[in-house]
């Protein structure tokens, strides 16, 4: 069998995630045979060892190896950025780009959406949240039977069904083995240490001078894949025989043949105190400082928190990129540039050392401080053409925003703590990351005092928006009025979104008057605050008040108002929203333009709210120009859009026009369904838009009249114990009936 394995570079050609490597996998022939036979025989492997030992890079061969067997792929899930336990099941779910449900826990979400899947999970850097993922993978591998995981750690997860399998080091040449290269070439250890020199040192290659000096540092390092990869790295600057010196002078405790009695930890620290001594005082507390961040960063980040006392700004761009040079730091290169990390096991080296060398709270609160000025500088961008650019910006320190929202609230920093959940509102509204907005809205108003009524205002109204997606509507309602009552109170305008969320919860309780002048006054307040931004969404808002009310009229003008004015705002968020409120506002009049306006804005937008309200649209549109096939089939493809937001009443809503198309077909079955969607709206108190209501009524009469009292009591009956869930589960199967 060949030794030698190339980079990967086909992933694409399946679904997933996988990360391609740039460089060859080396040796491990038993360690792949091996882990694949037990992720054959396991739902559940978990690879263990030291740090560095080389886990996760064998974990990602043996994904990539396995990858056609899985239908939906294989997904990687990078735990090492979570600082915080309860973020496991969101860092799960957002690798695996898995949607949310507005109803039950992430976790019930994540059960939900691969129970039907085949897919193999990589968990990566398990060991310092390990209860949190131990308890997800029980849940997920409990409930899902298709759903395979391998997770590297340093200790097993302790679930049931795992299979553990421990990554040795590589293998190392023996005593008195035969130094020549060739044969000194089929050892793991050297064969790596080789192939990681050339790519620091163009023309490496051993000789009969070198290759035993090659194979004491690798036997020295005790086979640790890190160990070996960073002394390589040292070739760029020194001899082998200069870093043998070296290695000797600082693993003293090594000598005299007793490295076996001693923790591989510790001799991996021990490669990573000598590679971090070699750093001049500058690059050592330039490294120790970058351990702040989260996840990567970028340069200017760094230059930002790196920079101090004895390290000027001006010179961090030649520190970092020695450190780069000396392995210290990787680059990862993406759509927006370069952006650099610490190695997980560096990390916490760099940790320990910031402690050390540094106030690690000021360095943190720099860290803070930056990322506020992130925020705030391109929070404004996301009303105006720049808005992808901003969300991608944001989304890419995500993870660095949450370690400074963590950091503030926990180290009584209140003003930039909520100036920083401030400035994400917006972002988290358009993501939309309805889970964050209702955590973190909750944390900062229990700083209210901190922070000025208009801001406060805001996070009320948003806080209401998370409320409303947990489907806690009476809650929703609450924050919406108090958002209302802080600005009133100030004397200020109130803002938008809180009075257009109330107009829409009007016209969800059939109460299409409020709905109407709730989103009037919505109108008035952005054009009184001059916000071009809030005064098109809340247009945006009256149309669809207005077309879902019978007033067509004023809703077609309203949305083609709100799509003028998206568009010389060159706002994308915008054109969407009023791409669907103009086809919205034509379904019943110009249905054939609206279909066309629906289909660009399913073209433009990714977001599962909107792109279910499309199809769901679009089936009506279908259903005016008497096309009962097209119109179940855009109907059947609103209802799993609809359920991945987790919002019954969207959900019920399409049962609801779906229950009138089927009713000619399978009267039984839509008895049902009217059934379900009435114990609904008696359980949640909101008894639907007007047309839906008059539509479903005129439904269940006709039935009523069609069918005998017996047949028509045991249908009813049986629906009344559907919940939201199973009726659209019966409605899909219905319409795919009907669809055929």
């Amino acid at each position: 069998l060949p030794a030698d394995f190339p980079a990967l570079r086909s992933l694409d050609a399946y679904p997933g995630n996988l990360p391609v490597q740039r460089t060859a996998f080396v040796g491990r022939v038993e360690d792949l045979t091996a882990v694949r036979a037990a992720l054959d025989d396991s739902p559940v492997i978990t690879l263990t060892g030291v740090g560095g030992v080389g886990k996760t890079r064998l974990a990602l061969q043996v994904a990539a190896d396995a990858v056609a067997r899985f239908p939906d792929g294989a997904w990687f899930v990078d735990l090492g950025p979570v600082l915080d336990a309860s973020y496991v099941a969101a860092a799960f779910s957002t690798a695996l780009l898995l949607p949310e449900r507005r109803q039950g826990t992430l976790e019930e979400s994540i059960v939900a959406a691969l129970r039907e899947k085949r897919l193999l999970v990589v968990l990566d850097n398990c060991e310092h949240v390990i209860d949190a993922v131990a308890e997800l993978v029980d849940t997920v591998v409990g409930s899902c039977p298709g759903v395979s995981v391998m997770a590297t750690s340093r200790e097993a997860l302790g679930v049931d069904g795992e299979d553990t399998y421990e990554v040795r080091p590589l293998s190392m040449p023996t005593s008195g083995a035969d130094g020549a290269p060739g044969s000194l070439m089929d050892n793991d250890a050297i064969r790596l240490f080789a192939e990681r020199a050339r790519s620091v040192k163009r023309g490496f290659s051993l000789s009969p001078e070198n290759a035993p000096v090659v194979a004491e540092i690798c036997q020295r390092l005790d086979g640790i894949p890190l160990a070996i990869e960073l002394a390589a790295a040292r070739l760029k600057m020194m001899s082998p025989a200069e870093v043998l010196a070296r290695l000797d002078e600082r693993f003293q405790l090594l000598a005299g043949g007793r490295r076996t009695v001693l923790e591989r930890h510790q001799t991996l620290r021990g490669a990573i105190d000598w590679s971090y001594e070699l750093l001049d005082p500058a690059e050592q507390l330039l490294f120790a400082r970058l351990s702040v961040f989260a996840g990567g960063f970028t340069l200017d980040a760094a230059e930002a928190v790196g920079a101090g006392d004895d390290v000027e700004a001006r010179v961090v761009l030649a520190l970092l990129g020695s450190l780069v040079a000396k392995s210290m730091v990787v680059t990862d290169d993406t759509a927006a540039g370069t952006r650099y990390r610490l190695l997980d096991t560096l990390r916490e080296y760099a940790t320990e050392r910031l402690g050390e060398l540094d106030d690690p709270s000021r360095v943190h609160a720099r860290h803070a401080a930056y990322f506020l000025i992130l925020v705030e500088t391109v929070t404004p961008t996301l009303k105006g053409p720049d808005d992808e650019i901003g969300l991608a910006r944001l989304a890419a320190d995500q993870d660095n925003l949450r370690a400074a929202l963590g950091w503030t609230r926990d180290h009584d920093d209140p003003d930039t703590f909520v100036r920083l959940l401030h400035g994400l509102l917006l972002y988290w509204s358009q993501e939309p990351n309805y889970r964050e907005i209702a955590q973190w809205t909750a944390a900062t108003l229990e700083h209210a005092g901190g922070l000025p009524a208009d801001a406060r205002a805001e996070a009320l109204g948003c806080a209401g928006l998370g409320a409303n997606y947990g489907n806690r509507f009476d809650e929703a309602m609450t924050l919406y009025e108090s958002s209302l009552a802080c600005s009133r109170d100030a004397g200020l305008p109130p803002f938008p979104f809180a009075l257009s969320s109330l107009g829409i919860a009007a016209l969800e309780s059939n109460d299409p008057a409020e709905a109407i002048a709730r989103c009037e006054e919505a109108v008035d307040a952005a054009r009184a605050t001059a916000d071009g931004y809030w005064e098109t969404y809340a247009l945006g808002i009256l149309s669809l008040a207005c077309s879902l009310s019978g007033d067509e009229e004023r809703g077609r003008d309203s949305a083609d108002e709100a799509l003028a004015r998206a568009r010389r705002l060159g706002n994308t968020n915008l054109i969407r929203s009023a791409l669907l409120d103009a086809g919205i506002a034509r379904v019943t009049s110009e249905p054939e333009v609206a279909i066309e306006l629906l289909e660009e804005s399913a073209h433009a937008d990714a977001n599962s709210t909107n792109l279910g309200q499309t199809y769901f649209f679009r089936g009506i549109a279908h259903l005016r120009l008497r096309q009962p096939a097209e119109a179940a089939r855009a109907l059947r493809a609103a209802l799993p859009l609809m359920r991945e937001t987790g919002s019954d009443f969207f959900t019920a809503t399409v049962i609801g026009t779906a229950a009138g198309l089927l009713a000619r077909s399978t009267p039984a079955a839509t008895v049902e369904l009217l059934s379900a969607l009435d114990r609904f709206r008696a359980e949640s108190g909101i008894a639907g838009t007007p047309g839906d209501t008059e539509t479903q009524r005129r439904t269940r009469a006709r039935l009523e009249e069609a069918m005998a009292p017996a047949e028509f009591a045991e249908a009813w009956s049986l629906g009344a114990e559907l919940s939201v869930e199973e009726a659209a589960a019966l409605a899909f199967e219905q319409l795919g009936r009907l669809d055929a």
